[in-house]
């Protein structure tokens, strides 16, 4: 609840909504995916933390909507990997755009997309245009790549600076926001070996 106002879509009812809902409101949407990270971390790290990052964000400026949480992604690259639920790109492009065009059919014009998952970058940013072109007047702004963000502490991570698939980065981070769900006693000891600088994996 942010100055009376309840943030959380899924935990309001139409009343609540109704008072509240306004032509300056944000909403934000999360986007994350469904993919094993190694033994130690939950299937749902790519939206437990940008959804947590999403709920402080709307706690400090207020007028925000949070919507609930999109917890699949375009994940083929992760899909031999245990129970790894991913979605054509096309498909990811579409339920974006029909969300976002469900937002503003309800007169929400200014939308906040808080990624969890490198694999929705592109789609996202594809359907932003798209969105743009349909409505001039509607905003959409993205955080593509929240972990970041983190990765810039410097001399706080040791390989990758922090970055990679359940790497000391998203560990942190789970610890941080859902440390109910990690266990450490299975994160893996060895790291894979520094890349050259020049090189970058898609």
């Amino acid at each position: 609840m942010i100055n009376g106002f309840p943030s959380i879509l899924e935990e309001m009812n139409a009343i609540q909504l109704r008072k509240n809902l306004n032509s300056k409101t944000v909403a934000m949407l999360v986007f994350g995916a469904c993919e094993n990270h190694r033994d130690h971390l939950p299937f749902g790290s790519h939206f437990f933390v940008p959804m947590e990052l999403a709920k402080r964000v709307a706690a400090r400026a207020g007028n925000v909507l949070v919507l609930p949480a999109f917890p699949y992604g375009v994940s083929p690259h992760h899909s031999d990997f245990q129970m790894t639920i991913t979605l054509d790109p096309s498909t990811m492009i579409m339920a974006i755009e029909d969300i976002c065009s469900s937002l503003i059919k309800n007169g929400i014009n200014r939308i906040l997309i808080i990624n969890g998952h490198d694999g929705n970058i592109a789609p996202i940013e594809s359907s932003a245009r798209t969105i743009k072109d349909r409505y001039p007047n509607v905003v959409v702004a993205c955080l593509e790549a929240w972990w970041t963000l983190v990765g810039k502490t410097k001399n706080l991570f040791g390989v990758w600076v922090g970055f990679g698939h359940g790497g000391e980065a998203e560990t942190s981070a789970m610890l941080s926001v859902r440390p109910d769900l990690v266990d450490m006693k299975y994160a893996p000891k060895k790291t894979i070996p520094k890349l050259p600088r020049n090189a970058r994996i898609y």
